[in-house]
């Protein structure tokens, strides 16, 4: 009995899945019917699949189809004399393996793919990133017909310029050999331009591949079509860029500087804002750099790497012409920023105090200065160690002040008074019987009775005085100024 349940339950699976092939064989069959049927009394036509999810206007039609002229919801109908639009919009195209064989077969036997995305799939991260497109990469290589020189228009719904990046980035994705062009799902006019291009074939030829079953195999977005694609595109961008970038730099660069130093008088003139003008130049630069381009190449890995190195080669540039001549003009104006403010200090005891303010102060200048024209300090402007050797100069051009007032006896530091060495200074003269006090006079020196005339050029009756214990020691060394003699 438990047999026989068995047997009976084999054979309605048997059946059931006999069914389902032979509905499975007529849709497939239907379709390349059905086009022919449609295409009937045309001898040539072009054909536009139409795949993806269902973008709904304002109105609630669809959008691709509305875009590309076709009306009600049949499967195939003829937008034109010689265009036939094939709807096959059946399962998952975000998901390559589940996309349905419809799908695969429309892709497979059109001329144009018009493949509908929603605007969010689009910026999708991580594991969904570019995940849309696997529908269309699964058609495209399990074709049954050759794929070279058709043409995929990704239509993006609510397409901007972010989205329309990313989608182009994405089109690298793409089996080789096919024209991908990305527009607005909802732009109707852009649709049918992108749409309706290509020669007509024979319908028959069309019908033939909707009804070929596709190369059923795993598909996959790191595929050798992806990786040639990426290859192919990245070589020609990266020649395409290279010239660009020796172009702009063995053309423009050099005269581009010229006259940026001119305008500003960069080599005679400190200017404060000196890094807008160098990025400026930058600036220029990279638009220039961007002109000589094609759009299709923004996205490329060598677009960004020439961009990038265009950017450090002409702020290099505009550095080694002006740079180092501008922290020179710095520094001259640290200096007299310096020197105007010693020209208010009076000696005294607290000048020593006030040089170092005024020394932290130009500092200072120099700091604030130097921030606001070239940035921080960095490895390519480093104004911090031209900071450092600029207030060493200064300080020793205040202590240099400080030394010659001191040989003046205009200034004693406080540490120094009453120690020597400090300024003294002799004088001796006849009308000052007395010079050095009347007790030492009385003792060794002159009194009224010494000869107060005599001829200071008569060497054989010069005046002698003899100089007191007490200040003997300062009169090492000093030389008399009518005689340049040594005092005795």
């Amino acid at each position: 009995r438990r047999a026989a349940i068995r047997s009976m339950r084999v054979d309605r699976w048997h059946c059931a899945v006999g069914v389902l092939g032979l509905w499975v064989g007529v849709v497939s069959g239907s379709l390349g019917s059905e086009f022919a049927e449609v295409a009937k009394g045309s001898a040539a036509v072009r054909t536009v699949s139409c795949v993806g999810p269902r973008l709904l206007l304002a109105s609630g039609e669809e959008a691709v189809r509305c875009g590309l002229g076709a009306s009600g919801s049949e499967r195939i109908v003829a937008v034109s004399e010689d265009v036939v639009l094939v709807e096959a919009r059946e399962g998952d195209t975000s998901d390559g393996s589940s996309t349905s064989e419809e799908a695969l077969r429309a892709i497979g036997a059109a001329d144009v793919i018009v493949y509908a995305v929603k605007g969010h799939e689009v910026e999708a991260v991580g594991e969904r990133r570019a995940k849309y497109l696997s529908g269309l990469v699964a058609g495209l290589e399990q074709s049954a017909s050759p794929i070279e020189g058709k043409r995929v228009v990704v239509a993006v719904e609510g397409l901007d310029e972010a989205r329309l990046k990313l989608a182009r980035q994405d089109a690298l994705l793409v089996p080789a050999g096919v024209d991908v062009v990305v527009v607005d799902a909802l732009d109707g006019e852009a649709l049918r331009a992108a749409a309706f291009v290509g020669t007509p074939r024979p319908a028959e030829e069309t019908a033939s591949r909707l009804s070929a079953s596709p190369k059923r195999r795993p598909p996959s977005l790191g595929s050798p079509y992806q990786v040639a694609r990426r290859q192919a595109a990245e070589v020609a961008a990266n020649k395409a860029c290279a010239a660009a970038y020796e172009s702009i730099v063995a053309v423009e660069v050099g005269a581009a500087v010229e006259n940026l130093g001119a305008a500003w008088q960069l080599e005679s003139k400190f200017c404060q804002d000196y890094a807008e003008h160098a990025a400026g130049l930058v600036d220029d630069m990279l638009l220039a750099f961007d002109k000589r381009l094609p759009d299709d190449l923004v996205d490329t890995e060598a677009y960004a790497r020439k961009r990038a190195e265009l950017a450090r080669d002409v702020a290099d540039a505009v550095d080694a012409a002006y740079f180092e001549p501008q922290l020179g003009l710095l520094a001259q104006d640290a200096a007299q920023h310096l020197r105007t403010g010693l020209k208010g200090l009076r000696v005294t005891k607290a000048v020593k105090p006030q040089t170092t303010a005024l020394l932290k102060d130009a500092a200072a200048y120099f700091d604030s200065r130097a921030r606001t024209a070239f940035g921080p300090s960095t490895a390519n402007r480093h104004w911090k160690a031209r900071k450092t050797a600029v207030l060493e100069a200064l300080a020793d051009y205040v202590d240099e002040r400080l030394q010659v007032a001191r040989l003046q006896g205009t200034y004693v530091p406080d540490s120094q008074l009453f120690k020597w060495p400090f300024p003294v200074a002799f004088s001796f003269h006849w009308l000052l019987p007395a010079t050095l006090g009347r007790v030492e006079t009385q003792q060794r020196g002159l009194s009224p009775r010494d000869k107060q005339l005599f001829n200071i050029r008569d060497a054989s009756d010069p005046p002698r005085f003899p100089i007191p214990a007490a200040v003997s020691k300062f009169s090492k060394n000093l030389v008399a100024s009518n005689t340049n003699s040594p005092v005795e």
